[in-house]
């Protein structure tokens, strides 16, 4: 009901800890009357911090209708986090699909009132040394792999993987080979296929 009017669930929350406060006549609309400064409202917060709930699958475009999760809210402490027990609804418009693993940012946006998930921490790392899984020839365009080692920023995705061959300038025909068991390295473009950008020689 509270989303109808615009409201969050930090919004209600708000009004009823200041309706306590009037009812107690700690807060009062007296001329000349100071209200006890800890039920002063402040506006609302402008992000919002913590793990999702469910992962978000991404965007099949740029331009897809945005995709609606839950935030559970987490508050900083003097010795580190805690966990607030309050759950925010959240809009996601990023391409990478938003994992539980790492912690989430979302911000208010102005004109709906809304939360918007922060895109930058959503993906994978790029970079992955893979072994294949069993030999690769010029004639196969994908093979599946395993992922040894993760680099760069982001969570760390799926190690069971499928390593993506380069077209040469002849119709069927690709770059790399290897035999089962032989590494290399290859850059996320998705899911959980990676192009090969280089092999050990044989």
């Amino acid at each position: 009901m509270a989303e109808l009017f615009g409201l969050t669930s930090w919004d209600v929350r708000r009004l009823h800890k200041l309706l306590r406060a009037y009812e107690s006549g700690e807060l009062t609309d007296r001329p000349g009357d100071s209200p006890d400064p800890r039920w002063i409202d402040t506006p609302a917060s402008a992000s919002i911090n913590g793990f999702l709930t469910a992962p978000i699958t991404g965007l099949t475009s740029g331009n897809s209708t945005p995709k609606v999760g839950t935030l559970n809210l987490y508050s900083f402490t003097s010795t580190g986090s805690a966990d607030s027990g309050v759950d925010e609804t959240v809009y996601y418009t990023g391409l990478y699909d938003a994992t539980t693993s790492v912690w989430q940012t979302a911000y208010k946006d102005k004109t709906t009132n809304k939360y918007v998930l922060d895109k930058a921490p959503n993906h994978k790392r790029f970079l992955v040394r893979f072994i294949l899984d069993t030999a690769l020839t010029t004639t196969q365009q994908t093979q599946s792999a395993l992922i040894t080692a993760q680099y760069g920023v982001g969570p760390l995705g799926s190690t069971a993987i499928t390593v993506v061959n380069l077209l040469t300038a002849t119709a069927n025909t690709y770059v790399f080979s290897g035999s089962s068991g032989d590494a290399g390295y290859g850059y996320w473009t998705g899911g959980t296929n990676y192009y090969i950008l280089q092999m050990e020689c044989s």
